[in-house]
């Protein structure tokens, strides 16, 4: 990996050594633009000014997510929400990892709202980077982050503001927000429901494997994790593959609770 590349990924946090190589160095060409200079040479200098750090964090940990993104994933989990969390007693409790700007587990939310279960929801979202916090905590999209959204759905839980739509105030304060990330461990569950979206696919082997099992370990009996269509959890977690995109834990787990 770059010296640069790495240097990024540690100032906040992140072992660059889990980080696979070729992914890494073709995000730095993102970076570098984002930056707007032509080499590493020059975004050492820049970076010490903590707005082009922020930037430099920005581009090269990805981030790009939309409200229902993949909406055959977000169908499948309407109808498991529909079918299975409705007649579950106790709270329902969601961990979007990974988070980014917050849209996926507002999409989750509204799927929740929809089925009159977001009074009894727990949400939780967390990501490595404070930008991505702070604009989730806002609440506020562009016009192309909601392009996948239903009109009806729109209407009723977005409002058109300055800056874009931002999402309803009753919504937004059903969520919770913070800074973390999973190479350093796992929010505390046990959880319905884990989104890890496109984030195993640019770690090695280990680290990754790490994290599956950690997940693993932190779903309820029958939870769900919700990963990216080019990723697929080892085949050792017990996992049901029950839609695409979408595994199940077993009934019985031998997690100790």
């Amino acid at each position: 990996m770059h010296a640069f590349a790495a240097w990024v990924l540690e100032s906040i946090g992140l072992p660059a050594d889990a980080y696979r190589g070729a992914p890494m160095r073709r995000r730095l060409t993102a970076c570098l633009r984002a930056l707007k200079v032509g080499s590493a040479a020059e975004a050492w200098s820049l970076v010490q000014n903590p707005e082009s750090a922020a930037v430099a964090v920005d581009s090269l940990m990805i981030g790009v997510t939309e409200f229902f993104r993949d909406g055959e994933v977000f169908d499948a989990l309407r109808e498991i929400v529909t079918a299975k969390l409705t007649i579950q007693r106790g709270p329902i409790r969601v961990w979007s990892a990974g988070c980014s700007n917050g849209a996926e587990l507002y999409s989750l939310a509204i799927l929740l709202a929809e089925s009159g279960l977001i009074d009894r929801s727990i949400l939780v979202g967390t990501d490595c980077r404070v930008t991505a916090i702070r604009e989730a905590q806002y609440g506020i999209y562009s016009e192309s982050s909601i392009q996948s959204m239903d009109a009806s759905l729109r209407q009723k839980y977005m409002r058109c503001t300055q800056g874009g739509w931002r999402v309803e105030s009753s919504l937004r304060r059903r969520m919770q927000w913070r800074v973390g990330n999973v190479l350093s461990g796992i929010e505390t569950g046990p959880w319905d429901i884990i989104l890890w979206r496109n984030m195993a696919i640019y770690l090695n082997l280990k680290p990754a494997t790490q994290v599956w099992n950690d997940f693993i370990k932190g779903l309820r009996p029958e939870g769900l994790l919700v990963v990216g269509k080019a990723e697929r959890p080892p085949e050792s977690a017990g996992l049901m593959n029950i839609s695409r995109c979408i595994y199940q834990s077993p009934l019985l787990q031998a997690t100790g609770r």
